[in-house]
């Protein structure tokens, strides 16, 4: 079960963070965000040489998206907003994994995800609210029964650390991982290592 923790921004508390040893860490470059992440200073490259590092985007021009994976060393390109099965294909072609986010309220939203097939690496699915993610709510997980298509997913949207008992019972083929955020901030942008080092204890854990 891979797990992602997603939007960090203090190089202290990432370099913490990547002791714990994630799969992905993800970096928010959409401004509007409480946890954009707007200077590469400090950026803490030498921790993160084992974690798959993963810009964040929001509706970005191919341009921002490339100038971030040079200037980052992104191994990895979330897409969060309205971008098209083609654009998914054409960041791929840079030789970065690529996710795409859905927005999930009801089956419709997971029951015709094929039409990314081949263009993209993992969906996320995430809960439909009128912002892009880091709302600290879940959707019904009872959807995931409608999800058909053949690409890996990560479960997203206010999963917590009580939470690993509930994902661990989850039995889907093609279930991939998760994504946490918000539910394990101190502040938008600071992690809580300790509740996160326990989620990971619990989700690495036979016995959870």
């Amino acid at each position: 079960m891979k797990v992602k923790i997603c939007g960090m921004r203090d190089p202290q508390n990432i370099r913490d963070i990547a002791l714990l040893k994630p799969d992905f860490m993800g970096f928010i470059f959409y401004p509007p965000s409480p946890r954009y992440l707007a200077s590469v200073e400090a950026f803490p490259f030498d921790a993160l040489k084992d974690t798959i590092t993963t810009g964040v985007f929001v509706n970005a021009t191919d341009f921002e998206i490339v100038n971030a994976i040079r200037s980052y060393k992104l191994k990895a390109v979330q897409l969060h907003g309205n971008e098209n099965q083609e654009f998914c294909k054409s960041i791929r072609q840079l030789g970065v994994k690529v996710l795409k986010a859905v927005s999930v309220a009801d089956d419709s939203d997971v029951a015709n995800l094929q039409r990314y097939e081949g263009t993209v690496d993992y969906l996320v699915l995430d809960t439909k609210t009128s912002q892009y993610g880091g709302s600290g709510t879940q959707f019904n997980w009872d959807l995931l029964n409608a999800y058909t298509a053949d690409i890996p997913f990560l479960l997203s949207g206010g999963i917590d650390e009580q939470d690993a008992k509930r994902i661990a019972q989850l039995h889907h083929p093609m279930l991939a991982g998760v994504d946490i955020n918000s539910r394990f901030e101190l502040e938008p942008g600071l992690k809580d290592v300790e509740k996160i080092n326990r989620f990971l204890d619990r989700m690495r854990s036979k016995n959870i």
